[in-house]
């Protein structure tokens, strides 16, 4: 979390987006900053609850955000998307993140397996 809280308060005021955390408990929810534009969302993957491999919630939301946020890539926007992107350790997040680089030129993306 202090990585995501630091990178959040390098960001300028005018920056928009969805930040979204993957935690194994509902305690490792902390307060973070980020700009106005800026909704951190916590998705919890608690074991004892609805058991998935870790990254799985995280590969759902970003599923769910490129649907909705990424289709307009089609209609030529002129502001790249910048994302980074954790949860290397899911086959499915590193997929998914060489899927959204391959269809739109105009993303920026920060993962482990994509530099």
């Amino acid at each position: 979390m202090e990585l995501i809280a630091r990178i959040l308060a390098t960001l300028p005021d005018t920056s928009y987006g969805q930040v979204f955390i993957e935690v194994p408990s509902d305690q490792c929810i902390v307060p973070i900053a980020a700009p106005q534009g800026m909704t951190v969302h916590w998705l919890l993957n608690s074991p004892q609850d609805a058991p998935a491999a870790p990254g799985d919630r995280a590969l759902q939301a970003l599923n769910a955000w490129a649907v909705e946020w990424m289709a307009d890539h089609l209609t030529g926007h002129d502001l790249p998307y910048l994302m980074w992107v954790g949860c290397h350790g899911n086959l499915g997040v590193s997929e998914r993140c060489r899927d959204l680089s391959a269809v739109n030129g105009e993303l920026h993306l920060h993962h482990p397996h994509f530099h």
